[in-house]
Parts: C-alpha cells; structure tokens; sequence
C-alpha cells in the first residue's frame, strides 16, 4: 500500500503457531475507520523450508474514491497505472468490495503459476476521465475487477456527453508489461446526434 492503513477501531483474533516455520492466523478482523470499514480474515505460512503464501479474504464497505489511490496493490500494478486510476476516478462511493488473495507471495501476480488475487468493487455515482482531452463518464454506477494480472472496469449506468455508458467495459489485459487500455462500447443504440 501506498502507505499505512489509518483506522478508529481495529479488532481481530490473532494466533501464531511456530513449528518447522510460523504459521500466523488472523480471524474475525474488524477494522473501521473515516475511509472505510473491513472485515476478514487471513492466515501467513512462512515455512522452514519451501515458499511463503498468504490466504486472505476481506470484505470493504462504506469507502469514497477520493482514497481509493491509498489502497491500490503498487507492486502489481505500478505508478503509472495507479497514477493513472488517481486522475480518473475521481469520486463517487465505494459500496463493497471483495479481495482474495490465495498463494505463494513469490508466484504473485500469478500469470503462470497457482494462485489467485482478486479485488471485485462496486462503485457509485463515480466521476471517470479516461484522458484529459476526452469527456468524463458522469454518475457511473460499475464494477472494479482486478484478477491476477489483469483490469476490468465494467459500468453499468452513467453518461458520457449524453450518451448511456451502460455496458462500456475498459481493461488492461497484462498489467505487468506493456499496459494497454481498451475500451468496448456498443454504441449502435444511441440517438443519432451522440454518434460522430
């Protein structure tokens, strides 16, 4: 994370076992603070011998775009990109959001290795500017998927010069190389002034 978590309240059950390397259990997490509130759990395996993995899963609620930049995975995704989201999702709420991640810390992003990382986020009334020289999608209502190595932001209401953005899907395939943005919109609904 970009930096340290701030929070009001903070409880969990904590339980570490060191045995051939230390296996630390954390349940029933309850964090709550002005950006957010989250629940989950997760447990740590650092053997003696053999690879480190984490199994996480964690639920958030009540968060606001505008910290949306503190909570990004950087290593995966990278300045660029996590610069890139700051400027463009410039504010609306963050109803829920579910993060997994299950395998070993060094297979991660798992492209082509066993594991999972996921973080599937429902955003509200959100303002997106794909580019500066571009109109913003207004009052999106979409999904924010992050799945290994990969971006999809799907919407699912909103307006962009009048026209319905529902449907629209933006996405980085590869988030490790190269970085590339598409956009897919299906624009043979619209009313023939909005098409140019």
């Amino acid at each position: 994370f970009k930096r340290p978590i701030p929070y009001n309240q903070l409880s969990a059950q904590t339980l570490i076992t060191i045995d051939d390397g230390v296996l630390a259990q954390t349940n029933n997490i309850s964090l709550i603070s002005d950006e957010l509130a989250l629940t989950g759990d997760v447990s740590v395996n650092v053997p003696a011998q053999g690879e480190a993995s984490m199994a996480l899963l964690a639920h958030v609620e009540k968060g606001h775009a505008k910290f949306a930049k503190h909570y990004y995975p950087h290593l995966l995704m990278g300045d660029d990109l996590v610069n890139y989201l700051d400027r463009a999702i410039t504010d609306g709420e963050l109803s829920q959001a579910e993060i997994i991640f299950d395998g070993n810390f060094s297979d991660f992003p798992f492209t082509d290795k066993p594991g999972l990382f996921n973080v599937n986020a429902q955003l509200i009334g959100s303002h997106f500017v794909f580019d500066e020289q571009w109109p913003a999608i207004e009052k999106l209502h979409g999904t924010l998927d992050f799945t290994n190595n990969s971006m999809l932001i799907t919407a699912h209401a909103g307006k962009l010069e009048g026209l319905d953005v529902q449907g629209v899907e933006v996405a980085i395939d590869d988030l490790s190389n190269e970085q590339i943005l598409t956009v897919d919109a299906n624009i043979e609904k619209q009313l023939p002034e909005h098409v140019s």
